[in-house]
């Protein structure tokens, strides 16, 4: 390492903690520790294989995590040590960050002051403050698997292909949204990079992909459902509004915690005639498991609440709600999808409504920005339309001046994030595209080297 990479490398870890320091104590800044992703502390301390066996709302990883050290620390000492892991992921991802921009060719300058774009980005601070989510460590993981893209792409090496498909394995059990289709399009691609087929690279991708569907058989045997998370239908709903009984709102305050009114709404019939037997085996089964202590009404928090047995039977009617109301008029729910995006396109990621203490930078309440949240909008629906069609341009395009495969990873997996995020959620949405920020840094940094800076050869 040349001592310039050295000193910069320095000052940028010195900066960054002396900046998180400054936020902390003196900005007062602090996380406001939104804990919907995580169930019950004391079901997780008391019983916490049984916790997440039946965990059902998302896959079992993250609440393994933290079950674990609730059963060393107390829960607002977790909550502050997740807070701390927040920070060292930032300079993690700088790491990778490095490694990324060197295999570009870039400038120790554009490096450095992409670092700094980077640590410095009201993005970063955002959700490094928004613990115990996995936000920020989704951001991380999506890092790290385009590090290991590109060393594939540069190299060939298996050890790559198998590095990448540990991470979306890992994240399959944090995320609903990262399947196993996820890993099947990564095979693919590799394949397309080195066309090799042979029998024990095939084996693995399959040992892959059945190790991926743990918790989708898990809930299948215990549910009855199919899925690594049972809000399909509800988060369907929240995107098509097809009735009141599966808006956010409701299902908050009633459907999760109330028995009859979940066993009502089983029977409700609406605009759909549903097959009677169906309906009567699904209520057998909710009152199978209705007994159970980690999905039940004994448990009203919010976090329990997430995981209440009912949701899945609601979710479930929901789901069937959605997809006739879709069929129905299918140019409504286009419409919606449009609109979600235009607003979701047209925020940063740190507009979220779960904001960090003290959080000031918002375009909606802080009467000071409120006069440029038009500008803002027009210019960044402008940037992403720009990201995009370069993205797209790269990919077909010989000797563009954007590497094609790293715009076709980019391009894809933000194609991914987007179309789930829109088309079965509408909300939160740039929570959700906050997991691709690496392509935005990557795409200026790039940008810079090409538009502004004269290069000696």
């Amino acid at each position: 390492m040349s001592n310039v990479k050295l000193n910069h490398t320095l000052f940028v870890v010195i900066f960054f903690l002396f900046s998180r320091f400054f936020i902390y104590y003196f900005l007062q800044i602090q996380p406001s520790y939104p804990s919907g992703q995580i169930i019950d502390p004391d079901f997780l301390r008391e019983n916490l294989l049984e916790s997440l066996i039946y965990l059902h709302f998302q896959p079992f990883l993250w609440n393994l995590i933290f079950g674990t050290m609730y059963k060393i620390f107390d829960q607002q000492f977790v909550f502050f040590l997740s807070y701390i892991a927040n920070v060292f992921i930032s300079l993690l991802f700088a790491c990778y960050l490095i490694k990324i921009l060197e295999s570009l060719k870039l400038t120790n300058k554009i490096i450095f002051f992409s670092v700094l774009f980077f640590l410095l980005n009201p993005n970063t601070m955002f959700y490094e403050y928004y613990a115990p989510h996995y936000a920020h460590f989704s951001l991380l993981m999506m890092t790290q698997l385009l590090y290991f893209f590109i060393k594939f792409h540069e190299t060939k090496n298996f050890k790559y292909e198998i590095l990448s498909y540990v991470n979306l394995l890992v994240m399959s059990y944090i995320w609903v949204l990262f399947s196993f289709l996820t890993i099947i399009f990564l095979f693919i691609s590799y394949r397309f990079i080195k066309k090799d087929f042979k029998k024990k690279k095939i084996l693995i991708f399959f040992i892959f992909i059945i190790l991926s569907l743990i918790t989708y058989i898990k809930n299948k045997i215990i549910f009855n459902i199919f899925s690594a998370g049972s809000w399909t239908g509800i988060q369907l709903a929240l995107a098509t509004y097809p009735t009141n009984e599966c808006t956010l709102h409701q299902y908050q305050s009633i459907a999760g915690i109330n028995f009859k009114k979940n066993i009502d709404f089983l029977k409700y019939d609406s605009d759909i005639i549903y097959n009677k037997k169906i309906v009567d085996q699904e209520i057998e089964l909710y009152k199978k498991n209705f007994n159970r202590n980690i999905i039940v009404e004994s448990a009203t928090s919010y976090k329990a609440m997430n995981n209440n047995i009912g949701l899945i039977y609601r979710s479930k009617k929901c789901l069937q709600l959605s997809l006739f109301k879709i069929s129905n008029d299918p140019l409504k729910y286009i419409n919606r999808i449009k609109n979600f995006f235009l607003s979701s396109h047209s925020k940063f990621a740190f507009e979220h409504d779960i904001k960090p203490i003290n959080w000031k930078l918002n375009f909606i309440e802080n009467e000071k920005l409120k006069p440029y949240k038009k500008i803002k909008q027009f210019f960044l629906l402008i940037y992403m339309a720009i990201f995009y069609l370069t993205l797209t341009h790269s990919i077909f395009k010989k000797n563009s001046f954007f590497p094609a495969n790293i715009a076709f990873f980019l391009l894809s997996f933000n194609a991914y994030v987007v179309g789930v995020s829109h088309f079965m959620a509408g909300y939160e949405a740039e929570r959700m595209m906050y997991t691709m920020f690496i392509g935005h840094v990557v795409f200026l940094s790039i940008i810079i080297k090409k538009s502004f800076i004269n290069e000696k050869k």
